[in-house]
C-alpha cells in the first residue's frame, strides 16, 4: 500500500497537466462567463414573473409556468 505522499504527488501532477494550457482556459472563461450571466438573468426573470403573478391566482401561475417552459425550450 502506498502512502499519502504518493497520492498527493500524483494528484498535483494530474492538476498541473489538466491546467497546463492557460491561454485556452482564459479564452474559454471569456466565452463561458457571459453565457453563465445570461443564463442567470433568464432564470431570474422567470422566477420574478412567477412571483409577481403569484399574487393573482393559480390559473395565472400555471399560464406563466407554461410560458416559461416555452421560453426555455426556444432559448436552449
Amino acid at each position: 500500500m502506498r502512502g499519502s505522499g504518493f497520492i498527493l504527488k500524483n494528484f498535483r501532477l494530474l492538476i498541473n497537466n489538466i491546467f497546463k494550457d492557460r491561454v485556452f482556459y482564459k479564452n474559454l472563461s471569456s466565452i463561458a462567463v457571459p453565457i453563465i450571466i445570461q443564463n442567470f438573468i433568464g432564470t431570474s426573470l422567470n422566477m420574478v414573473d412567477t412571483v409577481m403573478i403569484g399574487l393573482v391566482g393559480e390559473t395565472q401561475i400555471a399560464a406563466v409556468g407554461i410560458a416559461n417552459q416555452v421560453f426555455v425550450y426556444i432559448l436552449y
